[in-house]
């Protein structure tokens, strides 16, 4: 699996479209606002089938908006609307912070993930990086294992989506790759 990471890969689909064509043994993860997701790029990773987009969301339509633009929470679900109905496999990309953690490990956001079709979910906490950062934002590690054990709560069968953490407690899962960078991850897959 090959990753794509910002700013923005899908202003190059075309580009992205013809390594999946090249190197049609790979996958490709991309992740992606998702607001150049239309019907002819959902066609085209129809057609090559080994490209998937990891879409951001900060949450509900608030906080992504807050995060990512006016206008961006719309577009983000019309893209994923259109996945789900042509079958595609993508997940969803949260990156919770001190002012969103409650919100974005909700029951209700959890189950809103589900509805809308994706396939696994990465959470991520925020890290202040750059001239523009907000350390006010990075979680406390109480938040962040408060976080981990909300999540881990909400798999089992009746959400049907499972998965891992590279926070792990005694549950004895193998370490995942972001462990070994100290990167905390969760990781929630589809069954």
């Amino acid at each position: 699996m090959y990753i794509y990471t910002g700013g923005e890969p899908l202003v190059r689909k075309k580009d992205l479209i013809r390594l999946c064509e090249k190197h049609s043994d790979c996958v490709f993860l991309c992740f992606t606002n998702a607001t150049l997701i239309d019907e002819e790029f959902a066609d085209e990773m129809l057609r090559v089938g080994n490209f998937v987009p990891a879409i951001s969301l900060e949450g509900f339509e608030e906080a992504t908006d807050g995060r990512r633009g006016d206008g961006v929470y719309p577009k983000v679900t019309n893209a994923m609307s259109l996945l789900r109905e042509k079958k595609l496999i993508y997940d969803i990309s949260c990156c919770y912070t001190s002012a969103n953690y409650e919100s974005i490990t909700s029951e209700e956001f959890y189950d809103s993930m589900i509805d809308l079709g994706a396939y696994f979910v990465w959470y991520f906490h925020y890290m202040p990086v750059g001239n523009d950062a907000a350390p006010e934002l990075l979680p406390t590690p109480e938040q962040r294992t408060g976080v981990y054990k909300k999540i881990r709560r909400f798999q089992y069968p009746r959400k049907n989506l499972t998965g891992s953490s590279a926070l792990h407690d005694d549950d004895s899962l193998p370490p995942e790759p972001a462990s070994l960078t100290g990167f905390p991850q969760i990781y929630i897959y589809r069954t």
